[in-house]
């Protein structure tokens, strides 16, 4: 199962283009790809994609995605803005590392510090407090933000 996953991802990253519909059917193959990865991982097979995927790289790739998920796209986007056409694959793969390298920045600098802060760990009431003001405070930006271009 996770050999499968791990080949409809890598053939979802190397054959959809900016010309895949999206959102639709095309986003099944990299979603239930996951699934097969994860689903499979659970049984703890010694043959599995787990072999390649538990070593340290990946691991590394791994503790970093989110930060990297929420970096990547409005890098891309806004690089492409810029120019005014598409990226080629070698600009796209360079803003990538560029976006990789603010994830490392972020991961260190404000996610784990967050994330082990011992004023929050002590108490979930303050985690979820802490969670409804960065929710209402991106709510406000957004709205200002929005109004203030009309």
């Amino acid at each position: 199962m996770t050999w499968a996953g791990l080949g409809g991802i890598l053939v979802a990253a190397f054959t959809y283009s900016s010309a895949t519909p999206y959102p639709g059917v095309a986003v099944a193959l990299p979603v239930v790809s996951t699934a097969l990865i994860v689903a499979g991982g659970m049984a703890r097979p010694t043959m599995g994609a787990e072999a390649l995927l538990r070593l340290p790289p990946f691991q590394w790739m791994g503790r970093l995605s989110y930060s990297l998920y929420l970096w990547h796209w409005p890098i891309l986007i806004i690089a492409a803005q810029h120019v005014g056409h598409p990226l080629s694959v070698e600009d796209n793969l360079l803003w990538v590392l560029f976006a990789l390298g603010l994830s490392v920045g972020s991961y260190f600098l404000v996610e784990n510090p967050i994330r082990h802060w011992n004023f929050l760990a002590r108490s979930g009431g303050r985690s979820v407090s802490l969670g409804g003001l960065l929710i209402a405070l991106s709510l406000a930006v957004a709205t200002f933000e929005i109004a203030s271009h009309p």
